[in-house]
């Protein structure tokens, strides 16, 4: 059954471009020349991020610029969509953001009678708005989205009471997401702090060693898709999407021996460290875990198995010690 099937029979699934008085981007050639060091408070797409804009202060246009490029001057209630590189951010337009403009992005101003713009934002995150905007996208080393393409998305138009209810329940999950990234970065700092006051002094007295010559780095691998018996068996197989915790004991999915067999993939030993190597995830965090059965990863992970020498538990703590460094 598709998303669309799943939907309330009574929500009509409407253009985009019947649902805005305004359907425009902003200027999009090279800014090497335009800033200038005051004026017109200009957003670029590293502004926009996670349903919110956080505008740096550092980087302005001349009044005439602003006059020049006109129609993308912002209003309280628009939604800004980023055009090129992390395609699909959003966030609406508050009043204090209220008369800038904005590089390389689409601007939608909803009719306030059929559209929240709080609605329209987080539509863009759901499965069906990023299915959408994935089939528009367009380029071949930078991907971007074609404004008079992103006219013809279809919204599912709820009544206008339902939007707003739906938009304050993904604001109630924004904010959770934010605090527990919050959390976690005070529980890494905290982690760190604690482990070098009690080892930092120390660590000096003790010989050292390079890392690859007392452990055992394996890589990781994805049995084939088309085959989908491979994905039916009782080995935990992991990926980034289960590294959510300092311990392993199952993940989403599992796989067969004979998907061993056939991939790039390992059975790896129980008390192997976990450690994330691919993911977005990276920009903000290296997740690590100790794994507490034997398991199976993909590619986007590495595992490490300690000699003797070396107790795996002290050593994920000393890596999550070296974290920035990583």
């Amino acid at each position: 059954m598709s998303i669309v099937e799943q939907l309330p029979k009574n929500w009509e699934m409407v253009p985009l471009e019947s649902l805005v008085t305004r359907l425009t981007n902003g200027y999009v050639g090279p800014t090497r020349n335009i800033y200038v060091s005051h004026g017109v408070p200009y957003l670029l797409a590293r502004h926009i991020k996670n349903n919110q804009i956080k505008f740096d202060k550092r980087t302005f246009i001349s009044p005439e610029f602003n006059r020049k490029h006109s129609k993308s001057i912002l209003k309280a209630g628009d939604v800004l969509m980023v055009q090129s590189g992390h395609i699909g951010e959003t966030a609406v337009v508050s009043k204090k953001h209220e008369g800038h403009n904005c590089h390389a992005m689409i601007v939608m101003t909803p009719k306030a009678e059929r559209l929240s713009g709080e609605y329209l934002s987080y539509f863009f995150h759901s499965n069906l708005g990023r299915s959408q905007l994935e089939q528009l996208e367009t380029g071949i080393t930078l991907q971007h989205l074609n404004c008079r393409d992103v006219k013809e998305v279809e919204i599912p138009l709820p009544p206008l009471e339902e939007q707003k209810r739906i938009a304050a329940i993904a604001q109630k999950c924004d904010r959770l997401r934010r605090t527990r990234r919050f959390t976690q970065k005070l529980s890494d700092t905290y982690l760190q702090s604690v482990f070098l006051e009690m080892f930092g002094e120390c660590l000096d007295d003790f010989p050292s060693t390079s890392l690859g010559k007392v452990v055992t780095i394996t890589g990781g691998g994805t049995p084939s898709r088309d085959v989908p018996e491979y994905f039916e068996g009782k080995i935990p197989w992991l990926t980034s999407k289960d590294m959510k915790g300092e311990y392993i004991f199952d993940t989403q999915e599992h796989i067969t021996e004979e998907a061993i067999k056939k991939s790039a993939t390992k059975l790896v030993p129980k008390n192997s460290i976990l450690l994330v190597v691919k993911s977005k995830v990276l920009m903000h965090r290296l997740p690590l875990a100790i794994a507490k059965v034997d398991i199976c990863h993909g590619q986007d992970i590495k595992s490490i198995q300690c000699s003797p020498k070396v107790n795996p538990y002290f050593l994920m703590y000393l890596l999550k010690h070296h974290e920035k460094q990583l």
